[in-house]
């Protein structure tokens, strides 16, 4: 229970982010990729930045990169994950709002009945669903690392714009055991 009290601020500041009227943006790959409701961005040290737009669109600094049908496809797949990121972590922060109302529920709804006794699994019966929707992100992280080799293998300029490790990816479900 003291755990589960010690995640709930940080799972409300994450649905506050997720459940505004603003559109989210989600900042990856410890701050070198952006991900905004149009455009993901990646930065690179000593180089221009990129930038990937619907439809497969690349632009590295201010100019469009001519890609072949195969290339845009998988920059699209790229941005896809990239935006389906942010899609689901909404949906983890919403999950996570739920938890914490279950929580603040029962708790209140225990301590009046004198019965606290099935306040744990009630709120770990939440938590689960609250984790189903992270591992989501791990998807979607993996999807993303996918697509950025194939591109970076098929195209040569893109290389450098590699921002997501296998690190990433695998910490992701590794910090989501329990």
């Amino acid at each position: 229970m003291n755990r589960i009290v010690l995640v709930l601020p940080a799972v409300a500041a994450a649905c506050a982010i997720g459940c505004g009227d603003h559109a989210a943006s989600v900042t990856l790959a410890h701050g070198r990729l952006s991900v905004h409701p149009h455009e993901v961005t990646i930065e690179r040290t000593g180089g221009p930045d990129a930038h990937l737009l619907a439809g497969g669109v690349l632009r590295i600094g201010s100019e469009d990169v001519p890609l072949t049908a195969e290339q845009k496809a998988t920059a699209g797949t790229y941005y896809d994950a990239a935006l389906a990121i942010t899609e689901h972590g909404i949906a983890t922060g919403k999950a996570g709002a739920e938890v914490g109302a279950i929580a603040a529920k029962e708790v209140v709804s225990g301590l009046a009945h004198g019965d606290t006794a099935q306040i744990g699994a009630k709120v770990e019966a939440g938590a689960a669903k609250v984790k189903e929707q992270a591992l989501k992100i791990c998807d979607d992280l993996k999807a993303m690392r996918t697509a950025q080799g194939a591109l970076a293998a098929a195209l040569p300029a893109f290389a450098p714009y590699q921002a997501l490790s296998e690190a990433d990816v695998s910490d992701c479900r590794k910090d989501l055991k329990d």
